[in-house]
């Protein structure tokens, strides 16, 4: 045996590790390859950083040429046609005014025919006293004399506004022109294809990021700003209608069907098929329907954004209101405490009362629009929170509201006044039944106007009793009845008035037969009452400077809010969008728009157009006194025809005076001494003439 104490030969040889240091190479290439591969990434990530950059200012330089270049030219031809719009106006009076004006002087030169062309023409008046082929045509040069110096002076003011109308309409038409050919489908197709390429480039980035990042740690922060839009109908927990209705306003397809009932059985552990807030905490994190919460918010971000540019580009009465009102739709579906802060802002006076009730008027036209962000009655809330604070002013708007006058100098249609008259009449009954205003808003309730005395004031009492209470429902009906005998009485007042101008204008029988021959029987006064001109006019008309401030801050807050929560979704969802959002489909959504509004303009806004609508305006000038004095002289002959025995009476008793004159002129001068001079001189050429006449 050997000793175990003393090594082994095996053990007292020395090796070489190579076990070891290959070990030890392996590793150190690897981590070599691990650094080397970091670099590289880094490096990627940094040119990523740098073409992230890149695309974005380009989306950001788009989006930019969009709101201060194009917003703001369509914005100045909107106004140039609005303007325009204005100035037809007055050129359809002018021409209404001028025919009768012709018509008239017409009618009064053929009716003291004899005695013009007594003044004008003894020639004539010989000719029609001892006949010939046709002795009244020598009246219609007489009669056309008259009206040519009355329609010369007429047709210069008219020609001087139709040109002023092709001053206004051709900046407007050459700035469409302009677009036509910087629009043409060369460059829509180029936009539509390069934002399809960045919406590629924008997807690509979001699954980077999200396989870099995964998902943030701020998902209690998302839920709390969520939970509010789950809640759609306000009731304060989530059921399933309120998924529901998630899934069909966020076109979330993960929640449609009965997989929203599925997951409400699934999370509810109280039974009453209602999710509160920590139930909705584990619902969100379910697989099913990943990326719940930011898929929302940020859709919800988007309209807000939206909604921010629409409000900060509206300049008119009828872009702000619409504008205020979409964005109050999306404040009432998320946070009431901002909507309280507008609504004290429409009572306190720093608004104007027009504005606050066209307002309430949109939001009464928008009752049932289905892409509000929320089942809740925007209007209703919004009532309920003006008249806690300013109940005289909420009762100001309603009296405003029931003005037909000033319901159509808004630009609405007056059919419309009676339903939204009833919709905010019922929205302000709630509010006072559920409220007591302070006592010292009564000092400033409103004077009520004609016709709403008895329930202004009964919305301005305090009682709460039973009676009060029928009463006040029973007041949105009375204020319907009473709104539309106002616009009962508004639209026949409106006939009433235009019938006596038209009877005063057209009251002679030459402006009559004008107006028929001219323009086919139907004056441009003629058209429906308020006329579309009208209501264009009136919505166009340019916001208030205190209303425009106001709609700036409204942007300014929505702009900021909708940033907030875009940062919130990405640093939960590590992407900058969902699935569904496409900036192609936006890009080509508003170059459609554009497209249709060119299409409609290119009839009137090619050169060739321009230069022909200046010719229509030149060949109407040159021949309408042609058109005109041709529709007299048949008027002339017509009437002359008619009344041949009055006018020949008339001239034999115009000669018959004028020869009694002649005489008793011939007669003094020969009671003269030079007459007596020439007595005999002169009865030898009347003999010789009373010889020679047959």
């Amino acid at each position: 045996y050997r000793n175990p104490e003393m090594p082994s030969e095996t053990l007292r040889k020395r090796h070489f590790p190579f076990c070891t240091i290959c070990l030890i190479l392996g590793a150190f290439v690897c981590h070599l390859c691990v650094l080397i591969g970091n670099l590289k990434t880094a490096s990627a990530m940094q040119e990523l950083g740098y073409s992230s950059k890149g695309w974005s200012r380009v989306g950001l330089g788009i989006a930019e040429s969009l709101e201060k270049e194009l917003d703001y030219k369509m914005h100045e031809v909107s106004m140039q046609l609005l303007n325009s719009l204005s100035h037809i106006s007055i050129v359809q009076d002018a021409m209404e005014l001028a025919i009768s004006i012709i018509g008239n002087e017409a009618d009064d030169a053929v009716s003291n025919a004899t005695e013009l062309l007594q003044r004008r023409d003894p020639e004539a008046l010989a000719l029609l006293q001892h006949g010939g082929d046709d002795p009244f045509r020598a009246l219609v040069p007489v009669v056309s004399s008259a009206v040519h110096s009355v329609m010369g002076s007429l047709q210069d003011k008219v020609a001087h506004l139709l040109h002023e109308l092709l001053e206004l309409l051709k900046p407007a038409l050459k700035q469409v022109a302009e677009w036509l050919n910087r629009f043409g489908d060369t460059i829509q197709t180029s936009v539509e294809t390069f934002s399809v390429t960045l919406d590629r480039v924008q997807k690509i980035f979001d699954q980077l990021m999200q396989q870099l990042n995964g998902h943030g740690d701020n998902a209690e922060l998302l839920l709390n700003e969520t939970i509010s839009l789950f809640n759609v109908d306000n009731t304060g927990d989530v059921g399933v209608e309120d998924l529901q209705t998630v899934a069909d306003l966020y076109s979330i397809t993960a929640l449609k069907g009965e997989k929203a009932e599925e997951l409400v059985k699934k999370y509810d552990t109280s039974g009453d098929m209602e999710l509160q807030y920590e139930e909705m905490e584990e619902l969100i994190i379910d697989d099913s329907v990943p990326d719940l919460m930011s898929v929302v918010l940020r859709t919800y971000a988007r309209r807000m954004s939206e909604v921010a540019g629409t409000v900060k580009a509206a300049r008119s009465r009828d872009e702000v209101t619409l504008a205020v009102s979409q964005y109050l739709g999306l404040v009432c579906a998320k946070n009431l405490t901002r909507a309280s802060w507008v609504a004290d802002a429409m009572g306190n006076g720093s608004l104007p009362i027009e504005f606050t009730t066209s307002l309430f008027a949109q939001m009464c036209l928008d009752n049932d629009d289905p892409n509000q962000l929320t089942s809740a009655d925007i209007g209703k809330i919004m009532v309920q929170l003006l008249y806690e604070l300013h109940p005289g002013h909420a009762l100001q708007a309603l009296d405003l509201m029931a003005n037909t006058t000033f319901w159509v100098s808004e630009g609405f249609d007056a059919k419309e006044q009676p339903s939204c008259v009833r919709t905010f009449m019922e929205w302000i009954a709630d509010a006072k039944m559920s409220t007591t205003p302070p006592p010292s808003s009564s000092h400033s309730l409103p004077k009520p106007g004609a016709g709403n005395k008895m329930y202004i004031e009964m919305l301005a009492a305090h009682g709460h009793t039973s009676n009060d209470k029928e009463a006040l429902l029973a007041m949105p009906a009375t204020a319907q009845r009473l709104a539309q005998e106002g616009v009962t009485l508004f639209l026949l007042e409106e006939q009433r008035t235009r019938r006596k101008e038209r009877e005063r204008l057209f009251s002679s029988h030459s402006s009559q037969l004008l107006l028929t021959h001219l323009l086919g029987g139907m004056a441009p006064g003629d058209a429906q009452k308020p006329s579309s001109t009208r209501k264009a006019v009136g919505a166009g008309q340019r916001a208030k400077p205190e209303t425009l401030q106001f709609a700036s801050w409204l942007a300014a807050n929505a702009s900021i809010r909708a940033d907030d929560y875009q940062k919130e979704c990405f640093d939960y969802s590590s992407q900058s969008s969902s699935s569904l959002d496409s900036f192609a489909t936006q890009i080509k959504a508003m170059v459609s728009r554009v497209e249709g509004f060119l299409n409609v303009m290119m009839k009137y806004s090619t050169p060739a157009a321009i230069d022909r609508l200046e010719k229509q305006v030149e060949d109407f000038t040159e021949h309408a006194i042609s058109d005109v004095l041709k529709v007299v002289e048949d008027r002339v002959m017509y009437q002359l025809n008619q009344s041949m025995p009055k006018v020949e009476g008339a001239v034999k008793h115009a000669a018959h005076e004028a020869g009694e004159k002649l005489g008793t002129m011939i007669g003094n001068a020969l009671a003269a001494p030079m007459g007596k001079a020439l007595q005999e001189p002169i009865e030898e050429v009347v003999v010789k003439l009373a010889d020679d006449s047959p």
